[in-house]
């Protein structure tokens, strides 16, 4: 079913309509006062080992992988993450 669903379904719209709010201010994880600096970093290399390295487990628990464009689409969005004007992401 994985790979036959997610070549059926329209991930270019997808991407469009996906957006995850980490707070007031999405893009500033320091206008989240539950957050600190080591926390919001923790919490964006989560998110980036989840779409990366971690989608090797998708299939034993039933989840479909990403396709390519999402991944770098969600890469793209960390890249813009930052805590008090400092980028937390370091991955490509």
């Amino acid at each position: 079913m994985g790979k036959s669903f997610a070549a059926k379904f329209n991930w270019c719209k997808l991407i469009s309509n996906c957006k995850l709010h980490l707070s007031a201010s999405p893009k500033d994880m320091s206008a989240n006062p539950s957050l600190d600096q080591t926390k919001a970093k923790a919490l964006v290399d989560f998110v980036s080992w989840a779409i990366t390295d971690g989608q090797k487990l998708a299939p034993k628990l039933g989840y479909v992988l990403l396709p390519p464009e999402v991944v770098k689409h969600n890469q793209d969005t960390l890249k813009s993450i930052t805590f008090k004007g400092t980028p937390l992401y370091t991955g490509p």
